[in-house]
Formats: C-alpha cells, sequence, structure tokens
C-alpha cells in the first residue's frame, strides 16, 4: 500500500497544464476603442441629458408654459439627472478598458434610474 508521493501529483497536474497549452493573454484594448465607447455613450446620453436641462431649467424658474411657483427640489433632481448621465459614459469607458463586469453594474443602475425620473 503505498501512497503517490505529493510531489508525483504535482507533476501529473503539471504535465497536463503543458498539454492543454498555455493560457492565452489577453490583448490590452486599444484606446480608439474606448475613444469609440465614450463617444457612443455620449450619443445615446444626449437626448435624455436634454429633457433633464428642461426638468432643471423649469424647476427653478417655474415656468412651462405659464409660471408658477418655482420648485427647487424638482430642479436639484434634474441636476442630478444630468451629472449621472453626463458621468455614465465615463464610466463605462473604463469598464471596457478595464475588461470589469463589475464596474457595469453601477453603470446600468444609474442610468436605468435616471430613465425612470425621465418617465
Amino acid at each position: 500500500m503505498s501512497e503517490p508521493s505529493r510531489s508525483a501529483t504535482s507533476s501529473d497536474a503539471e504535465s497536463a497544464a503543458t498539454a492543454a497549452g498555455p493560457s492565452p493573454a489577453r490583448k490590452p484594448r486599444r484606446w480608439w476603442h474606448a475613444a469609440l465607447v465614450l463617444l457612443v455613450g455620449y450619443a445615446l446620453a444626449a437626448v435624455p441629458a436634454f429633457f433633464l436641462l428642461l426638468i432643471a431649467s423649469f424647476g427653478f424658474s417655474g415656468c412651462f408654459i405659464e409660471c408658477s411657483k418655482p420648485d427647487p427640489v424638482q430642479g436639484w433632481v434634474g441636476v442630478g439627472g444630468i451629472i449621472v448621465v453626463l458621468i455614465a459614459p465615463i464610466v463605462a469607458c473604463v469598464a471596457f478598458m478595464k475588461r470589469s463586469r463589475l464596474i457595469w453594474v453601477p453603470v446600468v443602475l444609474l442610468l436605468a434610474g435616471t430613465l425612470l425620473i425621465l418617465f
């Protein structure tokens, strides 16, 4: 009853890994990929940012079709939405370059919350 030594089992694991070949390293993404993600992100964010700007200006001034009492809370909600919409493409670009799915989660959640404010 001889037990296999540790060196024998480790050499088997190494030979199996060598037979499978080395794991391919991921190529780093190019800077123009990131620029394209940023450009597309800002293009998609232009319309929501415009409507959030209208919400903010109507809230702070109180004038839409007719003037009424200003609502600063509505104005600050619009400003907060604009900030989120302007930051989201930058965070998406960082997530794209680092290949991190963990960073995409806040981007999607923040944009979904902003779209809920709009509609």
